[in-house]
């Protein structure tokens, strides 16, 4: 379980300089995608950052003619919904991408909403309205450049992934022996692997919110309209019958 903080890419660079003993000249661009690779790698949902496009936090995507731009944060949808609280589902039909034409009858749709996304828009079946989307977020500084979680495991993955990069590059100029690039190679691998365990692990809260999941007593069919607010809630059941003396 992750705390929710984050540290900077300034911060990484420093311990990949200290615990290297690297004298080369590196560019911060190249610096700041190589920790968006190791971030990808370690592919963990609770290492990014959970956003709404609700007006406050994010704008609110604007439909227009069946389709709206999707935020260029976005790593992964968690829900959709109008901004009446209406949910909207994925669609499952194969053609759903063939009615976003003019005059498509489709597109006047006022029940059963559905959306498609593809090449960084989402694709509506009403033709103009507000969507308000709950997704995850990849991290970054107010500079743009991306944020590491603050857990040693994860700063020592993005450390190493950095150093074993610097590593290969110098290994290609004939600058580093070998044998040193694979004790890069290996630190590198050791902590991504570590990483990618370390959210897997949860606190006491969201184990009491697991264990309320699978002993639901009542099952509810529908939770999507809700966002699945009340599947983590406690259940009890009341004996109304009268004791008896």
């Amino acid at each position: 379980m992750l705390n929710g903080k984050y540290v900077s890419l300034e911060s990484i660079v420093e311990r990949v300089f200290r615990d290297t003993g690297f004298d080369v000249d590196v560019d911060w661009i190249d610096v700041a995608e190589w920790i968006g690779s190791v971030i990808d790698l370690i592919n963990a949902p609770m290492q990014y950052i959970e956003r709404i496009t609700d007006g406050t936090d994010k704008p609110r995507i604007e439909i227009e003619n069946g389709r709206g731009e999707l935020p260029c944060d976005l790593v992964r949808i968690i829900q959709t919904r109008t901004c009446e609280g209406v949910p909207i589902r994925y669609s499952t039909d194969s053609f759903h991408m063939a009615r976003h034409t003019d005059g498509c009858r489709d597109l006047t749709c006022s029940s059963d909403l559905t959306y498609k996304v593809n090449d960084n828009y989402i694709f509506t079946n009403f033709n103009k309205g507000k969507v308000e989307m709950a997704y995850l977020a990849f991290p970054t500084d107010e500079k743009g450049f991306p944020m590491v979680p603050d857990d040693e495991a994860f700063k020592q993955a993005a450390t190493n992934y950095v150093a074993e990069r610097i590593g290969f590059r110098l290994l290609m100029r004939g600058k580093i022996q070998a044998g040193a690039y694979q004790l890069l190679k290996q630190e590198r691998d050791w902590y991504v692997g570590k990483a990618q365990m370390r959210p897997l692990i949860p606190n006491r809260d969201k184990i009491e919110s697991i264990k309320n999941q699978f002993r639901r007593i009542v099952s509810f069919e529908n939770e999507h309209p809700g966002g699945y607010k009340g599947t983590s809630v406690g259940q009890s059941i009341r004996n109304h019958s009268r004791l008896r003396r």
